[in-house]
């Protein structure tokens, strides 16, 4: 058991540090633009764009939730995007200009990871308070 929590306890530490080092302690939203493919379209100001789908992460020092929030036009080179909304993926894919059906796409398990890290840090803490009352009440009930 208790090399259990000092596992559990250890892992916690590692998705902290990592979320710190990679994303930062954070207050409020994390939108993020992942890349699925290119497209020949072009944006407003001529710019090229990419098919995307868009991530929300909401955070308060660490992530609280994350949403996936569909596919996006990217811009290239940017955290940009153009709404994507279903009457225009109708309206490209029949001039050829999206692909059809669109790619699939799901998000990646760190994505998972960082945006329910505020409740797997809450976990880990609770179960080694847990593990500590059990302990320190066993040893009490030995002695």
């Amino acid at each position: 058991m208790k090399h259990c929590t000092a596992l559990l306890i250890a892992m916690m530490f590692v998705v902290m540090s990592s979320t710190a080092e990679a994303r930062g302690f954070r207050f409020g939203d994390d939108v993020r633009i992942n890349f699925i493919e290119d497209v020949t379209l072009k944006g407003n100001d001529s710019e090229a764009l990419f098919l995307g789908h868009k991530t929300t992460t909401k955070f308060f020092l660490l992530g609280v939730y994350v949403t996936d929030d569909g596919y996006v036009l990217g811009i290239k080179g940017k955290e940009e995007y153009y709404d994507l909304p279903a009457e225009k993926v109708a309206e490209f894919q029949s001039q050829g200009l999206l692909p059809n059906p669109l790619p699939p796409y799901q998000l990646a398990t760190l994505d998972y990871v960082f945006g329910y890290s505020l409740w797997l840090a809450l976990v880990a803490l609770l179960a080694y308070g847990g593990f500590s009352v059990l302990r320190k009440r066993t040893r009490s009930e030995l002695a």
